[in-house]
């Protein structure tokens, strides 16, 4: 019998990748996952006293990621964004071992293809608090495929 060997949340690392360009490689905390889904309808067949069901296309909900805020970690990252100009974008999340240093056990990754960017969120201010400072990007998700 297998055993189980999960591992937690905040083993990620996440790089993007422009089309012919660079790549900007960080340490997410947060990571909202990918949502795949599709819509579904039901009908009644007209003869029988029973509705069945219909699945439509599929979609994949836009993703975000979080991280602490270290200006000279997310610059380039802020940089990419000012620069950018819709272009499609290629997602790879890869989970990391403990230390963070290999891959975790089973290794394997998320790569989402056909991003694009939708939104970041940075320089919140606020003089009366000692929060931690966070870094936000939203994509979008065309298609993914776990290695």
């Amino acid at each position: 019998m297998a055993i189980l060997r999960p591992i937690t949340k905040s083993q990620y690392e996440v790089s993007f990748t422009a089309l012919g360009g660079p790549t900007f490689t960080a340490v997410f905390t947060k990571f909202s996952g990918i949502n795949d889904n599709s819509d579904s309808s039901t009908y009644a067949n007209g003869t029988g006293n029973r509705i069945y069901h219909v699945v439509g296309p599929r979609t994949a909900d836009n993703v975000t990621l979080t991280a602490p805020y270290d200006p000279s970690i997310f610059k380039p990252l802020e940089e990419f964004w000012l620069n950018y100009n819709c272009e499609p974008i290629t997602v790879t999340v890869t989970p990391r071992s403990c230390d963070g240093e290999g891959e975790a056990v089973g290794g394997g990754q998320y790569i989402c293809y056909e991003c694009q960017f939708v939104s970041i969120t940075t320089a919140d201010v606020d003089r009366e608090s000692a929060d931690v400072q966070e870094i936000e990007v939203e994509f979008t998700v065309n298609y993914f495929e776990r290695t």
